[in-house]
């Protein structure tokens, strides 16, 4: 199991390809492994790659209990098969080539990539002709909430003064 470095990653999974009771009996899935023995609060790849963070081989965590947990976590993702996205963005060409010229908030790879997950899906379910409200859930990261309430601010806020009648 190896992650690029310098990546900023984020892989999406689209609630509305399934019903509200199998996306509910997906999370409780989902959580019951996190619980499970050798538990985890969260998943977190590039933690599992490096074992590190919730996978640090200081609370007695190898690369045998890892790969079973992120099997048993994969297998989760495999029986439910949500439909699911992958964004990047390269760490070494945004810190280089666009961070020096964006104002605050834009300055940072984690509010880029949310722009990416919207727009993605949005491209994605027009060419489908999808209809369906979309909404989306990030996961929290510490330095990251601000990013997403300011893509949430000036989101709503730029939809509100395109559909005012």
């Amino acid at each position: 199991m190896t992650l690029q470095p310098k990546r900023v990653t984020a892989v999406c999974s689209w609630r509305d390809t399934c019903t509200a009771d199998a996306w509910a009996s997906f999370s409780q899935a989902w959580s019951a492994e996190l619980k499970a023995w050798p538990s985890i609060e969260y998943f977190k790849a590039s933690e599992a790659n490096a074992l590190n963070g919730q996978f640090d081989y200081k609370d007695d965590w190898d690369e045998a209990k890892r790969d079973v947990k992120v099997g048993n976590l994969a297998a989760i993702i495999s029986h439910f098969q949500p439909l699911s996205f992958f964004f990047s963005v390269n760490r070494q060409i945004f810190e280089d080539e666009l961070k020096p010229v964006s104002p605050y908030g834009f300055g940072r790879p984690h509010f880029q990539m949310c722009f990416s997950v919207v727009a993605g899906i949005a491209q994605y379910a027009a060419q489908e002709g999808i209809s369906t409200p979309i909404e989306f859930i990030f996961d929290e990261q510490q330095g990251v909430d601000d990013d997403i309430a300011l893509f949430s601010l000036i989101s709503e806020k730029d939809f509100r003064l395109k559909h005012k009648t």
